[in-house]
């Protein structure tokens, strides 16, 4: 999954299940500087920090499904 994707997919799931970003940040352990610049639209992610989010990501959807 490209960046711009995952971006999307995590804003939505965010926002849908009253989560907040510094959450990704906490639980990823990613820089929340560098979260915070990724959510904005202003850096894309290297393939390392998409497979964490995405992982991230397929654990939280699993659990909320």
């Amino acid at each position: 999954m490209k960046s711009e994707e995952l971006r999307q997919e995590m804003l939505k799931f965010l926002e849908e299940n009253g989560m907040k970003k510094g959450i990704v940040a906490k639980q990823t352990g990613l820089s929340s500087s560098i979260l915070s610049s990724w959510f904005s639209g202003r850096v894309n992610l290297n393939e390392a920090e998409i497979n964490t989010v995405q992982n991230f990501l397929k654990e939280k959807q699993a659990r909320f499904v």
